[in-house]
């Protein structure tokens, strides 16, 4: 019997634009809830690390607050994988269906 066998992907941590491993080289396992199939790995991220995090989203919501709305909008959207905005404009297009149906 053929064996389904997944490339595993291991995931960085994104510190002050820098895609990065922890110092300490330590990795969680990241597990599938439904079948506990470990499907990838994430860095254990050291105190230093999550204070260095902490501190960049800090800071850098402070040039991000004074972009407008409808910009900060446009940049999210961007950001979006085609996926996450086709499930986004069916859950839009459902609750407009249910609002028209109910009155």
């Amino acid at each position: 019997m053929a064996q389904n066998t997944v490339s595993m992907k291991h995931y960085q941590m994104y510190i002050n634009g820098e895609f990065k491993d922890s110092e300490s080289g330590n990795e969680i396992k990241v597990l599938n809830p439904s079948t506990g199939e470990e499907i990838s790995t994430v860095p254990e991220a050291t105190r230093e690390e999550a204070r260095e995090a902490v501190n960049a989203a800090y800071e850098a919501e402070k040039t991000w607050k004074k972009v407008p709305a409808a910009k900060r909008g446009e940049y999210y959207t961007l950001s979006l994988t085609k996926f996450e905005r086709i499930r986004i404009t069916l859950l839009k297009c459902s609750k407009k269906s249910k609002e028209k149906s109910s009155h």
